[in-house]
């Protein structure tokens, strides 16, 4: 059993860490999509020693968002758990912050 309720997620990259461990090498986690279709990409499970065989039930609720949303999908999706709870937030998205730096003269 996973305990997912009122996790808020976290960074994309350790959803993935997590999710692979519970998925056969090769398997669709999240794809990620831009508005330019350049930066649309499929994240897969690469790795190697995943349990793919012990029965998985997550627990879920209104707090369970982002990333621990994305981890609930996958494993779903793939018939590796069932979800257990409340409907959760709904936000499953990505964002990436975006930081621009103008030149500024000194006074």
């Amino acid at each position: 059993m996973i305990d997912l309720r009122n996790n808020p997620g976290g960074l994309l990259d350790k959803a993935i860490e997590t999710t692979q461990r519970f998925l056969a090498p090769g398997s669709l986690i999240v794809t990620v999509k831009g508005r330019d279709p350049k930066q649309s990409e499929d994240y897969k499970s690469t790795f190697r020693n995943s349990d793919v065989t012990t029965p998985l039930v997550l627990l879920v609720n209104d707090g369970s968002a982002s990333g621990s949303e994305i981890m609930a999908g996958a494993l779903q999706g793939h018939k590796r758990a069932l979800l257990l709870g409340t409907t959760t937030f709904g936000k499953g998205s990505v964002q990436t912050v975006l930081l621009y730096a103008t030149a500024q003269p000194l006074s």
